[in-house]
């Protein structure tokens, strides 16, 4: 997996979807929010997931838009 760091808390990871059989371009999306780690605990909010092939690319709008709808 690979992780991207979208700023204000919030991350991307690109995973494979073995089924379509084009790797990770052609995968899906997580982003996720990070809220608060100790050192037994570590909290994350999934925002989304969304298929590489239905969005190609999300705006920071959009990112804005997701966050806002958590908090």
């Amino acid at each position: 997996m690979q992780r991207v760091d979208l700023g204000n808390g919030m991350r991307k990871v690109r995973m494979t979807i073995t089924a379509k059989g084009k790797g990770k371009s052609g995968g899906a999306r997580v982003i996720a929010y990070h809220v608060s780690a100790t050192h037994d605990h570590f909290e994350i909010n999934l925002l989304t997931i969304y298929d590489k092939g239905e969005l190609a690319n999300v705006s920071d709008s959009y990112l804005k838009n997701l966050l806002a709808s958590l908090l």
